[in-house]
């Protein structure tokens, strides 16, 4: 005997085996690897996630897909984040989905932060991303082959705006340059000459107790005007780091 199988079965058959694929399983953690070992273990392993739902990572699976890499990262005492982000372009898989291309803001630098400093980190690179909306299951799956590189603790904190030693780098040359603005600020208002930069300007004629000062584009905006005299006791340094 023959049974007929309605057509509504067969659809929700292929849905679950879609989305049965659409899962990746995380890799397993092996606590006795590195992780530059478990980073770079990650590569070959395809993503195919069905739904952009992730806060942090967008792809509700990349989380999933990335779980060796943080757990790794909490065993060494840090936090795994994402420290930068690009657009990723994602074609049709068929033509007859209406759409050829669509892109999403996903992670390409992530790090293993501490509070006192980056631990190590990885790049994230997109190879073959496609994208398949489905109609029947109401989703829109991804599918791409992530490439990762490792990224030493070392390096992140020579090129990351954020790290401890970029931001004390900062903190001092913001002190020097202001340092340097009140030291040309004294010297503008003690002894101002024609050619001087200024706030917004620069002197052009001089008739103490005030000067004449030729706007810059900026403050041509702010003032409304070409040029303007003011008092010299008033003036200021024209850059955030006057030499």
């Amino acid at each position: 005997m023959t049974m007929n199988h309605s057509p509504w079965i067969t659809t929700l058959t292929a849905a679950l085996l879609l989305v049965g694929c659409a899962l990746p399983a995380p890799p397993p953690n092996d606590p006795s690897l590195s992780a530059e070992q478990i980073v770079r273990r990650l590569n070959g392993k395809k993503l195919s996630s069905m739904r952009e739902s992730d806060p942090i990572f967008a792809l509700a699976d990349l989380r999933s897909f990335l779980h060796p890499a943080a757990e790794r990262c909490r065993a060494d005492g840090g936090d795994f984040v994402v420290v930068s982000r690009t657009y990723i372009q994602f074609a049709a898989k068929t033509t007859a989905a209406g759409l050829s291309q669509t892109r999403l803001y996903l992670p390409e630098r992530l790090a293993c932060r501490s509070s006192a400093s980056f631990l190590w980190g990885a790049s994230l690179t997109y190879g073959e991303p496609m994208f398949f909306p489905s109609q029947w299951a109401g989703e829109v799956y991804y599918y791409a082959n992530p490439q990762l590189g490792f990224i030493s603790g070392a390096s992140l904190e020579r090129t990351e705006p954020t790290s401890a030693a970029n931001r004390d780098a900062d903190r001092k040359r913001n002190e020097e340059c202001s340092a340097l603005r009140m030291a040309y600020t004294q010297r503008i208002r003690a002894n101002p000459q024609i050619g001087m930069t200024v706030g917004y300007g620069a002197i052009i004629d001089l008739k103490p107790p005030i000067a004449l000062i030729q706007y810059d584009a900026l403050g041509r905006q702010l003032k409304g005007r070409e040029q303007e005299w003011v008092q010299i006791s008033s003036l200021t340094a024209g850059s955030d780091c006057p030499t």
